[in-house]
């Protein structure tokens, strides 16, 4: 180690990139993200735990033409918006990154790379003629970390196979698993956003879905408050998130089933005054028994619904204190087997089932995304939608035992289902995006089945049913 090593080879560039110091350090020394820049890299994860610093590990895959393999590589020196080094070390391959940083001015950084590397066994005989080779990946490389920094790809699209995916149902349904996220990361633009100064309100986020989404964005530098009713939990997750990336979690506990509590919550960050750059509506459950709240209102639709409509409502003076910000609603698949509907939202004794209220309620979600994203666009508020696919979550494992059984080796796991949710939070090109229903970072259509499309009379029908249940836990903005 130390630099010196046998046939070595040694590499060296600099590049300068259009990002603040912060930034360009934040997303490299972040080395789990070299997927995203590196071709040579086909996955790479961190596998220590902690905020990243000296002894981080990484666990890089590396693949050549038909050659595969895992190099561990472990911050030696963390010198934050200067130095970054680490060392690697696999079957084949042994060298250290030494990565410094300059600033040229508030938005422009240098960036220098220097590799030292030393093949072993079988590729050791042949270190001479792969140095070239290795040199052209390493400027390729470096090209596309450039990239990854500046360029702000087009706003995203559906290709015709997306297109088509939908139109014959079943392959649209199968992108729901594992598979379906696999296949569309090979077309995914790096995530080099910095999200310092931003916040984020996210209910729904001590477990599942929400912990994953809360830690994904405290990694980009967000300033993250989770709402949801377990105080415990909440704790747990705050903890967890403020270990792993330096930031701390601010914690609000609220039943978010009672609109009384959601109505305080409101009233709270707007005393407050905080602008609110990003609003997650992701609270959610599926009761398999009906229950009906201490306010008289039937829990999914309570939960799942209202509530947001509330929330998002009331909290619109905040959204508007910024130039941009942005509402991600967190539908479900199951949305899809569902029409919009008026008097089934509240689905009576008789004739309740806990996965169809579910799923109305979560059209009815999708449904005032897009009524949003229309009313709110001269405020440069964009509002759109998404679901996760079928993730391997603690709700589903609980709420869904059966089909849990069945997929549970095609489910995704958190963070795979939080993804897109992610990217939403984060993504520049997304800026001018307002109006959509997302899946794997694609726009997607919010109709699977016949007659489940909802006529814009039923439309604004069920807005104005929306407004007058709200009425009384509205504040006037």
């Amino acid at each position: 180690m130390g630099g010196v090593f046998l046939n070595q080879l040694h590499f060296k560039k600099s590049i300068i990139v259009k990002r603040s110091l912060a930034e360009a350090f934040h997303y490299i020394s972040h080395f789990e993200n070299c997927d995203q820049w590196d071709s040579s890299v086909k996955e790479s994860r961190k596998i220590s735990s902690g905020r990243v610093g000296v002894g981080t590990r990484f666990e890089i895959i590396f693949g050549f033409g038909p050659f595969m393999g895992p190099i561990l590589y472990e911050v030696k020196k963390y010198d934050e918006n200067n130095h970054l080094w680490l060392y690697g070390k696999g079957s084949s391959y042994e060298g250290e990154d030494k990565i410094s940083f300059l600033k040229i001015d508030e938005s422009s950084t240098q960036i220098n790379y220097e590799i030292d590397l030393e093949f072993k066994g079988f590729f050791k005989v042949f270190s001479n003629s792969l140095k070239d080779f290795i040199f052209r990946f390493g400027d390729r490389a470096l090209e596309d970390l450039k990239r990854a920094l500046e360029v702000v790809p087009p706003g995203p699209k559906a290709t015709f196979l997306d297109s088509m995916k939908d139109a014959l149902i079943l392959p649209s349904i199968l992108n729901f698993t594992k598979r379906g996220h696999k296949t569309g990361k090979k077309r995914w633009n790096p995530i080099s956003t910095y999200l310092g100064g931003k916040k984020v309100l996210l209910t729904g986020g001590n477990s599942g879905l929400g912990r994953a989404t809360a830690l994904g964005l405290a990694k980009l530098g967000a300033d993250v408050t989770i709402v949801s009713r377990n105080e415990k939990k909440n704790s747990e997750t705050a903890f967890l998130v403020e270990e792993e990336t330096g930031h701390r979690v601010q914690v609000e506990t609220r039943d978010l089933s009672l609109l009384e509590e959601v109505k305080d919550l409101s009233q709270k960050l707007l005393k407050d005054g905080d602008p609110i750059d990003i609003l997650i509506n992701n609270a959610g459950a599926l009761y398999n028994e009906r229950v009906v709240t201490s306010e008289g209102l039937e829990k999914s639709f309570a939960l799942l619904l209202l509530s947001p409509f509330v929330l998002t409502q009331n909290l619109l003076p905040l959204l508007k204190k910024n130039s941009y910000s942005r509402v991600i609603n967190v539908s479900s698949g199951g949305m899809y087997t569902q029409g919009l509907k008026l008097k089934g939202l509240e689905m009576r004794e008789e004739n309740y089932n806990g996965s169809v209220a579910y799923a109305r309620a979560k059209r009815g979600l999708v449904t005032l995304s897009e009524i949003w994203s229309k009313e709110w666009s001269p405020d440069s508020i964009n509002v759109n939608s998404m679901h996760p696919g079928w993730a391997d979550t603690p709700g589903v494992a609980n709420s869904l035992p059966n089909f849990h059984k069945l997929l549970e080796s095609q489910l995704r796991t958190p963070e795979e289902g939080a993804d897109t949710i992610i990217w939403m939070a984060s993504a520049p090109e997304l800026d001018q995006t307002s109006g959509h229903f997302f899946l794997d970072r694609v726009p997607r259509s919010t109709v699977l089945f016949p007659g489940t499309r909802p006529s814009k009379d039923l439309t604004k029908k069920f807005y104005d049913y929306l407004k007058e249940k709200a009425r009384p836990y509205l504040l006037e903005s």
